[in-house]
């Protein structure tokens, strides 16, 4: 799949680039399947004009924000869709996924179904983390096993993010 991602100030794309999904190799091509547009702004100090950091996918705006670092948030979630509804011959899966005694144990589920709950206990147990968001896809006969490169974490009843365990870089496993 061809991704192409353009921005207005040369300086915010190394941001941008670090929200792609891991594997993303850079490539010069004339046409692209899915054009992503990034604008980002930043207020001027004594101005009474509200700039916005703008986010647009071929032409519909996915993001919208004051800070900048929200229009980055809005794009890394907007790419992992795309790959996952657009990416040829893939099947995604929402699951964690776990490692024990060389094997991988998959545990599908939709959101607030525990499954973060029972990875975290696997790895307390000893098992080695993998992933908990659409860890793997498979294609033709195989399946390939993606560690994601931010941390996991344990939703509290308000919501939020909390017992982060930090890991290495992206690899294919």
């Amino acid at each position: 799949m061809r991704l192409g991602v353009r921005v207005n100030d040369p300086t915010i794309l190394k941001d941008v680039i670090a929200r792609l999904p891991p594997g993303s190799k850079p490539a010069a091509y004339a046409v692209v399947d899915h054009l992503y547009s990034i604008i980002g702004s930043s207020a001027k100090p004594d101005s009474r004009v509200r700039r916005l950091s703008l986010g647009y996918w071929n032409l519909i705006r996915f993001g919208r924000a004051r800070e900048f670092s929200g229009v980055l948030d809005a794009f890394e979630s907007h790419v992992q869709l795309t790959v996952a509804e657009y990416a040829p011959r893939c099947v995604f899966v929402h699951a964690g996924v776990v490692g024990w005694k060389d094997r991988a144990i998959v545990i599908p589920g939709l959101s607030h179904s525990g499954k973060t709950t029972l990875v975290d206990q696997l790895i307390r147990a000893g098992a080695t983390y993998y992933s908990m968001n659409m860890p793997f896809w498979m294609a033709a006969d195989s399946c390939i096993l993606t560690r994601e490169p931010w941390a996991y974490g344990c939703r509290t009843q308000t919501n939020q993010r909390k017992c982060g365990r930090k890991k290495s870089a992206p690899r294919w496993i």
